[in-house]
């Protein structure tokens, strides 16, 4: 499938630098079939090609305003690449927050246009 590799800046973290080539190299390979607009099969209803959201914390390089960052996000807006932004360090809410999304799809489960 892929090789494993590991990132690293010497004071560990992750920076401006950094954040984009993940996502470039590492993340958007592993979603050939994405793009703005959602495709589902007419037969079975599952989706075909689409969009993806990107969850990610606010740390360092994430959010940053250089004008060179908000390009790269808008250009990932273009494909069909969203990112949403949570707490630093929140991982006890952000569970808590897929679990209710979880149960929401289990009894939503026809309406995933709902859940934005």
């Amino acid at each position: 499938m892929w090789d494993l590799f590991v990132a690293m800046q010497p004071k560990g973290g992750m920076d401006k630098t950094l954040f984009p080539l993940f996502v470039k190299n590492d993340i958007l390979p592993c979603y050939p079939n994405l793009q703005k607009e959602t495709v589902c099969c007419p037969s079975t209803g599952h989706k075909l090609k689409g969009h993806v959201i990107l969850k990610t914390d606010t740390g360092p390089g994430h959010l940053s305003k250089d004008e060179e960052h908000l390009k790269f996000r808008e250009d990932l807006m273009e494909i069909g690449v969203y990112i949403l932004l949570v707490l630093p360090n929140g991982t006890k809410s952000t569970q808590k927050m897929d679990l209710e999304m979880v149960v929401y799809g289990w009894l939503h489960p026809n309406e995933p246009e709902c859940i934005v």
